[in-house]
């Protein structure tokens, strides 16, 4: 166990471990900002894919409407 009755030591020690908590909050971080990009691109492809759903559903409607005109 280290000796922290002397101040340089226990300063060193805190150090050290703020050092630790940077590092994992860094790595936190990066793990954050991975999950986003990849959050953002399914969300562009979920935005096409209603896109085209909806186009979709407008051109059935369409046809529907005009199949009761005609018949």
């Amino acid at each position: 166990m280290p000796d922290f009755s002397d101040p340089s030591k226990r300063i060193q020690g805190e150090l050290e471990d703020l050092r630790e908590d940077i590092g994992k909050r860094e790595k936190e971080v990066r793990r954050v900002r991975i999950d986003i990009r990849d959050l953002e691109k399914r969300k562009e492809l979920l935005e096409e894919e209603l896109d085209e759903l909806f186009a979709e559903e407008k051109r059935l409607a369409r046809e529907a409407t005009r199949m009761r005109l005609e018949g």
